[in-house]
């Protein structure tokens, strides 16, 4: 290569794929497949181009210097196919390619071509799957994508007569290797697996990751009780690991929840040797209320937002008019409520004082109205295990700003807090997700050495 520049391109929030602007010394240029196997030898995946647009030379401005700006969009008619592109092959193939190119905005894709080396990700995936059912009429779980990631293997599910009627939670994320896996619980929304998906790669081939996701995304109806779901995540993981001790995690709600699977299995008398929750904060704690008589906490007020403004300027400027456009519709919401009568009962639930709603299908906001309710009414028991805490340097605007964001109130084996890089948002993607899973990877290292001392060098 003579010259080659990497920009991240995307306009909407958590949609931006990394592409390479390359000058070639000779021609015939090499191949982008050619070029993603020699980087994916010298980076790590998530540096690797998802798009390679090959230029005669590189636009200039007065100075001299690449003009960004005027670097083309990597579109059709600028990246260079591979060599060992396969074409689709039949009608099936052919009308999934074309809606594969639509949301990837690559063109062309070809039936081997992988979704995520192309750049895909879950709120891809989610927009792909609806336009999916849509074209097709035929509804996939997105589970799906993590076993079948290509139009080749798609394609096959889609030409399956019967629709798929499991009703198992269970996803394998990292099914192979010869440690004991650990099962992650899905976050409110009901999928959001692509994030312990960032994290597997990190952890290595030999340890087994899975992923329980919603029965609402399977089109079933959803629990309404933490407790509920628990208890059938319980099962599920079952399937795969019938004794303990056993190594649980989620993210944020889905924390919550394996929490209260740790503590179910506790019950039934089963060991478990990591509780690892992800930016989690415990249901209806001391944790949420603001000690405003205490002298310390405008001090920590005041650390928080600065934490918060840092975070804020980590984005880039879409997700800023994202983020300001959402906080400022709900506040007027909130306003409105407080000016108005309202019934005696359970305030309604709002989404858009977490999300964006625009970013997801009707099928995940229901999901996250659904979870957000049983959070809300989840009143967590004690749990006599302990409980380790990835938790960013951030927190909640207004809380009591607790370093164990309230778990030690409930685990009386104690609470370990390891701090991680990112914001509550961010710590999935990378660099951060290679920073979380090796302090995960510590973690479980450590309770796989204590747990073979605790219960021999045959136990799990």
């Amino acid at each position: 290569m003579k010259e080659a520049l990497a920009v991240a391109q995307g306009d909407r929030p958590g949609e931006k794929r990394l592409v390479a602007y390359v000058v070639a010394t000779q021609q015939p240029a090499p191949a982008p497949g050619e070029l993603r196997h020699f980087l994916r030898q010298k980076l790590p995946d998530y540096m690797v181009p998802s798009a390679f647009v090959f230029l005669g030379a590189f636009p200039l401005n007065a100075n001299g210097k690449v003009d960004r700006n005027a670097l083309p969009d990597a579109d059709s008619s600028r990246t260079a196919p591979e060599i060992d592109f396969a074409a689709p092959r039949d009608e099936v193939e052919t009308e999934l390619a074309a809606l594969w190119e639509k949301v990837l905005g690559i063109h062309p894709v070809g039936i081997r071509d992988n979704f995520f080396e192309l750049g895909g990700h879950s709120m891809l995936g989610v927009r792909l799957f609806a336009q999916m059912e849509k074209h097709f009429g035929k509804k996939l779980p997105l589970a799906s994508l993590f076993q079948a990631p290509t139009v080749e293997q798609l394609a096959a599910l889609l030409r399956e007569k019967k629709t798929l009627s499991s009703c198992s939670s269970l996803v394998s994320i990292q099914p192979k290797g010869t440690r004991p896996p650990i099962f992650f619980v899905h976050g409110a929304g009901g999928g959001n697996l692509w994030t312990y998906a960032n994290l597997a790669p990190h952890l290595g081939p030999s340890q087994p990751v899975y992923g329980l996701e919603s029965r609402g995304m399977r089109g079933l109806e959803e629990f309404t009780r933490i407790e509920d779901m628990a208890a059938h995540y319980i099962e599920e993981i079952r399937t795969v690991q019938p004794r303990g001790p056993y190594y649980l995690g989620g993210y944020c709600l889905g924390g919550n929840v394996a929490y209260e699977i740790a503590r179910q299995l506790h019950e039934q008398g089963e060991p478990v040797a990591l509780l690892a929750l992800l930016e989690s904060t415990p249901a209806n704690t001391s944790y949420e209320r603001v000690p405003w008589w205490r002298p310390r906490f405008l001090f920590d007020f005041t650390i928080n937002a600065v934490h918060w403004l840092n975070s804020f300027a980590d984005l880039d400027s879409a997700e800023r008019r994202s983020f300001v456009r959402r906080k400022f519709r709900a506040l007027l919401k909130k306003l409105r409520q407080r000016l108005g009568r309202h019934d005696a009962g359970p305030a309604a639930i709002d989404l858009e004082e977490v999300i964006d709603v625009s970013q997801f299908p009707e099928i995940e906001l229901k999901l996250w109205e659904a979870h957000m309710r049983a959070i809300r009414d989840y009143v967590p028991k004690p749990y006599p295990g302990r409980v380790t805490l990835f938790r960013t340097r951030g927190q909640p605007f207004l809380c009591s700003f607790d370093a164990q964001y309230g778990w030690g109130e409930l685990a009386a084996g104690g609470v370990e807090v390891i701090l991680i890089p990112g914001s509550h948002e961010k710590i999935f993607v990378e660099p951060h997700a290679r920073m979380l899973a090796m302090k995960l990877s510590a973690c479980l290292n450590e309770a796989q050495w204590r747990t073979k001392n605790e219960f021999g060098p045959g136990s799990q």
